[in-house]
């Protein structure tokens, strides 16, 4: 699998998680420079309001947040479950929303848990999104399904 997620900064870069590779590639125009900092096949990506960078493996069972001269500065691993397997994530409304195996879990820009939004268990989780209006719609792999 190559690319696997894709987000645009609001300098207009896109940002693209390669899971080949195991890196992060930014592109504006006809520029691209690629990223290779501790990512073990980087599966989501999305930036926040500030063009901080998050970034999940699945891999590693990790949350990354970088600032936008790509510096770590913060991170949360899977101690005590927390974090099972995330996958897709998105910033909604300032809020980090993580598809983690069965589950959609709410976390602040600091990477802190918040809430989770629904337990599907048995059933995988693949990716999130809003629409103008304010609806989740999060897309499972088990059976193939948008909700």
């Amino acid at each position: 699998m190559g690319p696997v997620h894709v987000c645009f900064t609001a300098s207009g870069q896109v940002v693209v998680s390669e899971w080949i590779g195991n890196r992060i590639t930014f592109r504006c125009r006809n520029q691209c420079s690629t990223w290779e900092r501790i990512c073990d096949q980087p599966c989501g990506v999305t930036v926040d309001q500030y063009d901080n960078i998050y970034v999940s493996e699945t891999n590693r069972r990790c949350l990354y947040k970088f600032d936008k001269t790509r510096k770590l500065i913060a991170s949360l691993s899977g101690q005590n479950n927390l974090i099972i397997a995330p996958a897709g994530i998105k910033m909604i409304q300032n809020n980090l929303y993580v598809c983690d195996g069965g589950r959609v879990q709410i976390f602040d820009q600091n990477l802190n848990l918040i809430d989770w939004i629904c337990d599907m268990l048995g059933v995988g989780v693949a990716d999130i999104t809003s629409s103008p209006s304010g609806y989740l719609y999060v897309a499972q792999t088990t059976p193939p399904m948008i909700h």
